[in-house]
């Protein structure tokens, strides 16, 4: 199975036709919040309408900067793997939308305790292998800091990853911190925004990810 995964679009469709034969070439898109920057349905359409002239298929939880109407079209639409999860050629995708609050307020904040609820609802069924999916990342890891700045992850993103042991964790929120690094058993991958034309691609064999990033 060959992913592509995005994160931080915040409207900005500017660099889709660029990567659309990598998009078209995958099996699935996976989209780790901020699709609209303080949209709801109009923007979250404009977004999707613009990725899915080339993917094949897309799974995405809202970020913090998407309005609460966000998560409810993606929902809708089969899309949302907020609190829930999917299973696609014997991989499970779940994930949780939402960030917790930082130095300005943002329409779909939550704490950690509702995070981890959200977290507890999408694992429930799942078995290996799988891949989180989530917009806040996980606490004391490479997505999770600023260059020179204190981690800012979340604990409960970090315990369920502890706990139920993904194979990959697609993350984003923190521009700053695109990279590759690992949790235990887990890759964390925070591709970068994509509204600066970054990404990443994942080719998954039985258990095992390989990871590269783009842009």
């Amino acid at each position: 199975m060959v992913l592509i995964g995005l994160t931080d679009i915040h409207g900005d469709t500017r660099a889709v036709d660029a990567i659309g034969e990598q998009l078209a070439r995958a099996d699935l898109v996976i989209i780790a919040g901020d699709l609209t920057h303080f949209g709801g349905r109009t923007a979250l359409l404009r977004v999707l309408d613009a990725l899915r002239a080339y993917a094949n298929a897309i799974l995405a939880v809202p970020g913090n900067c998407d309005n609460p109407e966000v998560g409810t079209v993606l929902d809708t639409m089969g899309l949302s793997l907020d609190a829930r999860n999917r299973t696609i050629d014997s991989i499970a995708f779940w994930g949780a939308g939402g960030a917790m609050p930082g130095s300005k307020w943002t329409p779909s904040e939550c704490n950690d305790s509702v995070l981890s609820t959200r977290l507890e609802s999408a694992a429930r069924g799942v078995q290996p292998p799988s891949i989180l999916v989530v917009h806040h990342p996980p606490l004391n890891t490479g997505a999770d800091r600023e260059p020179g700045r204190l981690h800012v992850g979340s604990s409960a993103v970090r315990t369920c990853i502890e706990k139920h042991s993904p194979m990959l964790c697609f993350t984003g929120h923190i521009h700053g911190a695109r990279g590759i690094s690992t949790l235990g058993s887990t890759t964390v991958v925070n591709p970068g925004p994509f509204k600066d034309g970054f990404f990443a691609k994942v080719e998954v064999e039985g258990n095992h990810a390989h990871v590269t990033l783009h842009g």
